[in-house]
């Protein structure tokens, strides 16, 4: 991914994130942080994470959200370099 395009899509989920900072349903904020993680926007991704309530999920978005935040460490250490 170039940096301009990176640069593009990091400024697409600051806009996100500004706009709509605490109303997402967890679900939302789930598969925001999901896209954002197939974006390769591993740190981004991360904190979308970190902002989902874990308790308020599905047992399968659980699952979902446990299997993603293991391997994004890696993903953001794989992706400095």
């Amino acid at each position: 991914m170039t940096k301009a395009m990176r640069l593009s899509s990091g400024l697409v989920v600051c806009v996100c994130f500004l706009l709509n900072p605490a109303s997402l349903a967890e679900d939302e904020q789930l598969e925001l942080a999901r896209g954002l993680f197939e974006m390769q926007e591993y740190v981004a991704a991360q904190e979308a994470f970190l902002e989902v309530d874990r308790d308020r999920l599905t047992e399968d978005e659980a699952r979902d959200y446990d299997e993603l935040l293991k391997v994004l460490p890696e993903a953001i250490q794989g992706s400095a370099k």
